[in-house]
């Protein structure tokens, strides 16, 4: 008798003395299979890398979402800046938007391009006598080329005495329209410039003074500015004079002398 014998009969007899348990070892043996395919089944459905890849999609696409969204608003922000702008411009002239001509047009013409504050400026009586009462600014406007050219529009001049430490260092601010510019302008006798009357509320207390303009030409819509320091002669005020008419005070009258009394003249 041989090993392999040996172990079916041992096999058998203990099978006969369990038999619970081989019900139970043939049961294990037949679902083994069946247990292996469901767990193979639940594994792929759970598998880490799909879950990330289907994470990664989504946030893929969130993301490409919030970039077209903040592009949106970004050109929207910068549209709405330009509108602020230009309302600002608008509110600070206090004037409508300007209608000119197309700048294919402009081309064409003779325009403004630079503006010059002249050293003639002064302090002015504004007649041929009397105190001084204010500032005559000299202005003069230049084309492209170089050469004087006459221009209308608004000018705003401001005066500032930079020397004052406290308080406020402005003197004034006028304005002129375009039609006040057109009758200031001064052509003869070689001039070419514009001439303003500033007055003031009271005489600068340092001479040399901050003038600033702003020139707002009616054809072309440009502003052009300028700023000089001018040193200007500011008189003193004039003493009241005394206009009464009394004559000197005099001392008293001293007497006459004479050699001797003064005889009566008798009628005879």
């Amino acid at each position: 008798m041989n090993s392999g014998k040996l172990t079916s009969i041992s096999e058998g007899r203990l099978n006969r003395k369990m038999p619970g348990a081989a019900a139970r070892r043939s049961a294990r043996t037949a679902l083994a299979p069946a247990a292996a395919v469901m767990l193979l089944a639940l594994g792929g459905c759970a598998s880490p890398s799909a879950k990330v890849n289907k994470v990664d999609l989504v946030l893929r696409r969130q993301n490409y979402g919030l970039k077209a969204t903040n592009n949106k608003l970004k050109r929207r922000v910068k549209r709405l800046k330009g509108e602020i702008s230009t309302l600002h411009t608008q509110l600070g002239r206090r004037s409508p938007p300007l209608r000119t001509l197309s700048p294919k047009r402009l081309k064409e013409l003779f325009t403004v391009r630079r503006i010059k504050i002249l050293k003639s400026t002064r302090a002015s009586a504004f007649d041929l006598s009397g105190p001084q009462r204010g500032f005559r600014v000299f202005v003069r406007t230049y084309g492209s080329a170089g050469l004087v050219l006459p221009a209308s529009g608004t000018c705003t001049i401001q005066a500032f005495d930079l020397a004052i430490k406290h308080g406020s260092q402005r003197l004034g601010r006028w304005v002129f329209t375009p039609m006040q510019c057109k009758k200031l302008w001064y052509g003869m006798l070689g001039l070419n410039q514009f001439a303003f009357n500033c007055p003031w509320k009271k005489p600068p207390a340092h001479s040399a003074i901050t003038f600033r303009i702003a020139f707002l030409d009616a054809l072309t819509g440009r502003e052009l500015t300028a700023q000089k320091v001018i040193k200007v002669h500011v008189k003193p005020p004039m003493a009241p004079t005394n206009t009464s008419t009394a004559s000197p005070q005099r001392g008293p009258a001293r007497p006459l002398k004479s050699d001797g009394p003064v005889k009566r003249a008798h009628a005879g």
